[in-house]
């Protein structure tokens, strides 16, 4: 997961999202992608980068590590084991977004259908093309946003798995339902406590 600065809000969910991926799927790894001056995420391994660039361009340049993996926000649950997504050939695996979700504007769902909140991904050289793209884009964008954009624009020129809306469902009431993975952005964190602690069978401390 990905997380930079010292909210403690951010901090706390990132620890929670942490804690309920290791219930999921026992043994898995979970590794917080930071800057050089961010406390760690508690319960996760860390892997720092000095920050050179804005935060979306540095943000694609941490995700240029090999391997299989998956990504994060610090507001997503796993909700149900996802490991078999794996058991597929593809560079990058995303999910479609699911229509209602509440983006608006220039993260409307036509402009950007999918959400990298939640990606798996196998390819370095899809990020670092990423981030090629994204480096062609306004200051603005390099630094918010236009990194899920880069993202949206390139799939077609890759292998990319695109994955049903419940393995990025951003709920409206604490109820999971069938999703594999929820996203609690926006107003849906006042959720994810209570959703936690319904996956984990107790109270999370």
């Amino acid at each position: 997961m990905y997380f930079v600065g010292e909210s403690s809000g951010y901090s706390e969910m990132g620890a929670l999202a942490a804690t309920v991926a290791k219930h999921v799927m026992p043994g898995v790894d979970v590794w917080h992608f930071t800057d050089e001056h961010t406390p760690g995420i508690k319960g996760c391994h860390v892997s720092r980068m000095e920050r050179h660039a804005p935060l979306a361009v540095f943000r694609m340049q941490h995700h240029q590590i090999p391997g299989e993996w998956l990504f994060i926000d610090v507001d997503v649950l796993i909700a149900k084991d996802v490991s078999h997504v794996f058991d597929e050939p593809f560079d990058i695996a995303i999910a479609r977004r699911v229509d209602g979700d509440g983006a608006k504007g220039f993260a409307a769902f036509a402009e950007m259908p999918h959400n990298m909140g939640v990606v798996f991904s196998r390819s370095p050289a899809f990020w670092m093309a990423a981030e090629r793209e994204l480096r062609t884009y306004d200051a603005e964008r390099r630094m918010w946003m236009g990194d899920q954009l880069a993202v949206c624009r390139l799939i077609n020129q890759f292998n990319a798995r695109i994955l049903p809306g419940a393995y990025n469902y951003p709920p409206h009431t604490p109820e999971v339902g069938e999703a594999a993975i929820v996203h609690l952005k926006g107003p849906r964190k006042k959720f994810m406590r209570t959703i936690a602690n319904e996956i984990l069978d107790t109270e999370f401390v």
